[in-house]
């Protein structure tokens, strides 16, 4: 289970934090960490690290690849050139080759002589580019194929059941975002995690909007079927939310949609 840790590490006198997000990529498997600077600003998003020592660790590394190849740009090399003029010492040390023109071959100024001395062949003529009329035709771009992204699922460790007749619309917000849904779907929910598609998202609300979606649930399911209530903290999904100005009416308190924000 992720831990709401911060680890800090010096620049310059300002510090740096990977804090995580409770959010797994699917693709990597990995919690997705949020390298944030003293102010609390996201500067990047790590996700395929193990830890929030390791989401630092890349980060600066990638930083140390893009300085690099911005020196190597400036001078017209790139980096597979610059890692093949190096090579291993035994004791793990790196050198330059060395690259001494070598000398002059026994007979090459008698040669270089004779070359002067030679009638100099004219070439062909270069075709003239204004005289050219047909142009290239174009080349068109192979199509690309869209796949479909697949819902995200929040980690099922993030989410906690809440005994609804706790909950009452004179409570006050506190660090917790709320879900209803029926009992199915929210015990698999507990085991699988939460899914998070921005087409067809889900609805959160603060504590106090709770009665209000339990009234919703109520009449749009009349078979009297089990309705669960399951709360998660802010911070687990910070990023991930886009106000829903309807239903934050209709609720009378703050109601998000859970569509999964920026990755």
């Amino acid at each position: 289970m992720a831990t709401e840790t911060a680890l800090e590490i010096p620049k310059g006198g300002a510090r740096l934090r990977a804090r995580p997000s409770f959010y797994v990529d699917p693709l990597t498997g990995c919690m997705v960490y949020r390298i944030e600077d003293d102010r609390g600003r996201i500067l990047r998003r790590v996700n395929n690290a193990r830890s929030g020592q390791d989401a630092l660790l890349r980060y600066w590394r990638n930083l140390g690849l893009q300085a690099a190849r911005a020196v190597l740009a400036e001078t017209g090399q790139h980096m597979g050139a610059a890692m093949a003029a190096r090579r291993s010492t035994p004791n793990g040390r790196t050198l330059e080759l060395p690259f001494e023109a070598p000398g002059p071959a026994p007979g090459a100024k008698r040669a270089a002589r004779a070359s002067k001395r030679q009638p100099v062949q004219p070439g062909p003529l270069q075709q003239d580019l204004f005289t050219v009329t047909e142009a290239a035709s174009p080349i068109a771009p192979e199509p690309v194929e869209v796949v479909p992204e697949r819902p995200h699922r929040l980690d099922p460790a993030t989410l906690q059941r809440v005994d609804y007749r706790t909950v009452g619309p004179a409570d006050r917000p506190d660090a917790y975002l709320y879900h209803v849904a029926a009992g199915t779907d929210a015990q698999a929910a507990l085991h699988e995690g939460l899914a998070v598609n921005p087409a067809d998202p889900l609805i959160l609300t603060e504590r106090p909007g709770v009665p209000y979606w339990l009234s919703v649930m109520a009449e749009d399911d009349e078979s009297g079927a089990d309705i669960a209530v399951l709360r998660m903290r802010r911070i687990a999904v910070d990023g991930m939310l886009e106000a829903d100005p309807d239903a934050t009416s209709s609720a009378g308190c703050a109601c998000w949609l859970l569509t999964g924000g920026e990755t």
